[in-house]
């Protein structure tokens, strides 16, 4: 049986002055799920390959008996050019290989996921630039939220806010989160190629932020 192949794509900006902010946390979680998933014992964590503009890394996974074929790709474009690299990758590996795609998102709080199959940008500059390379909305993707500034400013201070990183009570959200990366991956690989809707219901409701503040 061939497996059933996937493409998830973190989106985040390369070098350490964005490492650990808000806008890196789909490299965040891409690191933590293949941790997690792919590690073995005592042997050294899952290497990635400079490979298609980005990051690469692939493995098989079996689940309920069903193999896949999982590729993960860290853009290092920077975030405005993140579709280049998923466009490199689609080139190599032709066919019906699905898509993932992980970022950053201010309209939701710290903690909170959403999964939906298709959909705008929403204003989130990677997921435009693949949205155009590849020509169409239908693209499956996980938002992470990251959450907005405390007070409404200019546009300059939006852009300052996903350049940060999580403040302390934040941070607990965030860890909590990508210490279920792994759990999420098996969640939407196993569910998300026979029911798209039931891997969102399980998805969706994942929160680790704060219940007290009504999410």
């Amino acid at each position: 049986m061939a497996p059933n192949k996937l493409c998830i794509v973190g989106l985040g900006n390369p070098g350490p002055r964005y490492q650990g902010t808000r806008h890196n946390i789909g490299f965040d979680w891409v690191d933590s799920a293949v941790s997690q998933v792919f590690s073995s014992g005592s042997k050294s964590a899952p290497k990635f390959t400079n490979k298609f503009n980005s990051l690469w890394f692939e493995a098989e996974l079996e689940l309920d008996g069903n193999p896949y074929e999982i590729h993960f790709l860290k853009p290092q474009t920077y975030m405005n050019e993140s579709g280049k690299a998923l466009v490199e990758w689609k080139q190599k590996h032709q066919g019906d290989s699905n898509f993932l795609i992980v970022f950053d998102d201010m309209d939701l709080p710290v903690g909170k996921l959403r999964l939906r199959q298709k959909g705008s940008d929403g204003g989130h500059r990677g997921m435009r630039s693949i949205i155009e390379r590849l020509g169409t909305q239908e693209v499956p993707r996980l938002r992470l939220g990251v959450g907005r500034p405390s007070v409404d400013g200019v546009r300059e201070e939006t852009i300052d806010h996903v350049l940060e990183k999580f403040s302390g009570p934040e941070k607990k959200a965030v860890s909590k989160l990508l210490a279920d990366a792994g759990s999420q991956l098996k969640d939407y690989v196993s569910l998300s190629c026979e029911n798209f809707e039931m891997a969102m219901n399980k998805m969706n409701a994942r929160y680790f932020g704060d219940r007290t503040d009504g999410n």
